[in-house]
Formats: C-alpha cells, sequence, structure tokens
C-alpha cells in the first residue's frame, strides 16, 4: 500500500503532465480535427477535476497520528540515505 506522501507526489507529477497535454492541445488546434480537440480538452479537464477529488478524499498529514507522520518521516529519510549511500554522499562528515 501506497503512504500519504507517494501519493501526493504521484498525484503532482499526473496534474503536471495533464497540465502540459492541455496546454499543447491549446496551442495545436490545427493538429487534430475540431472535435477531437474539444474531446481532449474536455477529457484532461475531467481528469484534473478527478484528480483534485481525490486529493480532497486523502487525508492530510496533520490528520494522522503523530506516530504514524513520525513512521513517514523516519522512512522517507531512510531511504534518502540509502541513495545518497550508493552515491558515496557525506552526511555530517561521514560517508554514509
Amino acid at each position: 500500500m501506497k503512504n500519504i506522501i507517494q501519493l501526493q507526489t504521484e498525484a503532482a507529477k499526473w496534474k503536471a503532465r495533464n497540465e502540459q497535454y492541455r496546454e499543447w492541445l491549446l496551442k495545436h488546434p490545427h493538429v487534430i480535427g475540431e472535435e477531437r480537440w474539444h474531446g481532449g480538452i474536455n477529457e484532461v479537464d475531467a481528469l484534473k477535476a478527478e484528480l483534485e477529488e481525490d486529493m480532497k478524499k486523502q487525508p492530510s498529514a496533520r490528520q494522522l497520528p503523530l506516530r504514524t507522520r513520525l513512521k513517514l518521516l523516519l522512512i522517507s529519510t531512510i531511504a534518502l540515505m540509502k541513495e545518497d549511500r550508493k552515491k558515496g554522499v557525506e552526511w555530517h562528515g561521514r560517508t554514509v
């Protein structure tokens, strides 16, 4: 099961991708037919509305118990340390 941070990151990526798609459609209406152009714009708008509704349903980090928030923080910190270890990055003067 994905945690809240992963869901929010994934949602942000989808939102950015959909915005890029919508901007492209608005700038290039001549590339595709009129009917497909309107359908594409409507589809992107529907996806955006659905994504925003899903984000409203997700509990925010403040609604989580302290223990769960600390677990999520610890998990993300350990993940960063593992990535840095692979790269050979130093943390506080030590090679991790």
